[in-house]
C-alpha cells in the first residue's frame, strides 16, 4: 500500500475501524505512523472543542459587525473607481504618445535626414583597392567552369 492511500484512509476511520492493510502499512513506515499520530490528536481535539458551550456574543455585536461589513463594502467601491481612473488615464497617455509618432514625419526638425550614403560610390570595373593594395582585372587568372552535358532532358 502506498502512503497517500493510507494517509486517505487514516482521516475517512477511526483506530477501531482501520483495515488490515493500513495496519500492516503502519508498523513499517514511520512517517504514516507519525501522519496517524496527528490525525489522532486532531480528532481528539476536535471532539474536545465539541463539548465546549459556545460563547454569547457581546451587546452590538451585530450592529458593529454589519457596520463593518458595510464600510468595507464601500472601501472596496472606492478602490476599484480609483483604479479604474488610473487605468483609464493610463491608457489615454498611451494612446496620445502613439498619436503623436504617426503625426510627427520622419524627416524634419526633430529628425533630420542622415548624411551617410547608403550605397558607397562606385569603382571602376578595371581597377579593385583594398587598403593600399591595388590589382588590375587582367591580372587575375580565369577560373573554370565545369558545365555537365550528360544530363537527360527526357526528349530520348
Amino acid at each position: 500500500m502506498r502512503c497517500k492511500d493510507a494517509q486517505e484512509m487514516l482521516v475517512d476511520t477511526t483506530r477501531e475501524s482501520r483495515p488490515s492493510g493500513v495496519r500492516e502499512h503502519l508498523d513499517q513506515c514511520s512517517a504514516c505512523r507519525s501522519y496517524a499520530a496527528d490525525q489522532f490528536i486532531l480528532a481528539e481535539g476536535m471532539k474536545l472543542l465539541a463539548q465546549e458551550n459556545i460563547p454569547e456574543p457581546s451587546a452590538g455585536f451585530c450592529t458593529r459587525l454589519l457596520r463593518r461589513i458595510s464600510s468595507e463594502r464601500i472601501g472596496s467601491a472606492e478602490f476599484l473607481e480609483y483604479a479604474g481612473r488610473r487605468v483609464v488615464y493610463a491608457t489615454l497617455v498611451l494612446v496620445f504618445f502613439l498619436l503623436l509618432a504617426m503625426i510627427v514625419p520622419s524627416s524634419g526638425p526633430v529628425r533630420r535626414e542622415s548624411n551617410i550614403q547608403t550605397y558607397p560610390p562606385q569603382q571602376e570595373a578595371e581597377t579593385v583597392t583594398a587598403g593600399n593594395y591595388s590589382m588590375s582585372l587582367e591580372s587575375v587568372p580565369a577560373v573554370p567552369v565545369l558545365v555537365d552535358f550528360t544530363t537527360n532532358t527526357g526528349d530520348n
